[in-house]
């Protein structure tokens, strides 16, 4: 019997609370059985930079992505060069570059990389943070429909107050909690709305 080869993963996230929330969704969704064999990089307060070069280092992997928050800009957006090693990753044309480099951080995946071909993916959260995301993927509303970079404060703080709210009273770790509220029916159901959500678990099955 012919062993499967087994499906290499790579993913660089901004920090602790989305690797907990991907570790619930591989809890759930077991991508070894699948053999799929993940391995993911936590950047703890990484900036778009660090995260976008570490991922692309690591480009000869069968799948790999970097996973961060829109609100890094407009104060630490990406830069020219590494958007540069992108679009040479992504085989950008050179009539399409100009529009790249320009283009604001969460639109780049669904203009440029729709179908999800070309490595890495780029998943940014959004509305503002992860925490729109997780929100969202729970099935309850953002206090946040839109990113305004004005009341970027403001946003943050309302957001990471609703999510941590629901964690708190569910008396549980936020791991737990996620584990406890998650399940794969209602997953595949809010993945059609959520297309960051989709490109997540589309990393982690077959």
């Amino acid at each position: 019997m012919t062993k499967k080869k087994k499906i290499s993963l790579y993913g660089v996230v901004e920090g602790d609370r989305e690797k907990c929330f991907l570790s619930a969704l591989m809890q759930l969704y077991q991508p070894r059985d699948n053999n799929i064999s993940p391995d993911i990089d936590p950047s703890r307060g990484g900036q778009p930079n660090k995260i976008v070069t570490d991922v692309l280092k690591r480009i000869d992997r069968r799948r790999c992505f970097a996973w961060f928050d829109e609100d890094f800009e407009p104060n630490s957006p990406l830069s020219e060069e590494v958007r540069r090693h992108l679009a040479t990753a992504w085989d950008i044309v050179d009539d399409q570059k100009a529009d790249f480099l320009a283009c604001p951080l969460k639109d780049l995946q669904p203009i440029f990389n729709l179908n999800n071909r070309k490595k890495p993916t780029l998943i940014i959260s959004n509305p503002v943070s992860v925490e729109s995301l997780i929100l969202h993927a729970l099935g309850r509303g953002s206090p946040v429909a839109e990113y305004v970079h004005e009341q970027r404060d403001r946003q943050i703080r309302d957001l990471k107050g609703a999510l941590n709210s629901l964690i708190d009273a569910s008396r549980r770790s936020e791991f737990e909690f996620y584990l406890e509220e998650l399940n794969m029916d209602s997953l595949e159901e809010r993945r059609g709305q959520l297309p960051e959500l989709d490109l997540l678990i589309s990393m982690i099955t077959i």
